[in-house]
């Protein structure tokens, strides 16, 4: 996995291949060590072929944590595939999630901004 930190408490990660249980796991261990003053995170999971689903729960549970401490997540270059394991995963307003790049970019620094349109499925969890 490839980490990118930019200025002004951005940070881009950059997950490739299978993930699997072990591999979600050692990301969403990752994602909870950023460092201090992140105020933004976008994953672009475009590099990444499949999601283990198991450990997609660890992985949410991880970007829900960040998102009650205000980091601002979003998720891009998703696949079909992957848009549905992670929607159901997560509730729309916990993270976004979007098929390409388009409006997450520059915008994090200027409180969210966006030029594009966030995809999001209902959410199929119970209660």
């Amino acid at each position: 996995m490839q980490e990118f930190a930019a200025t002004w408490g951005e940070v881009v990660e950059r997950p490739e291949g299978r993930l699997g249980c072990s591999q979600l796991h050692d990301f969403a261990t990752r994602l909870g060590q950023l460092p201090f003053g992140t105020q933004s995170l976008r994953i672009d999971w475009s590099s990444v072929t499949h999601l283990h689903f198991r450990g997609v729960v660890e992985l949410a549970g991880q970007l829900r944590r960040l998102r009650e401490d205000g980091v601002d997540v979003r998720c891009s270059g998703l696949s079909p595939y992957l848009l549905a394991i992670l929607s159901y995963a997560l509730a729309p307003e916990e993270v976004e999630l979007f098929a390409g790049f388009t409006g997450i970019g520059r915008g994090f620094s200027r409180g969210g901004e966006r030029r594009g349109s966030a995809l999001s499925l209902p959410s199929r969890r119970p209660g």
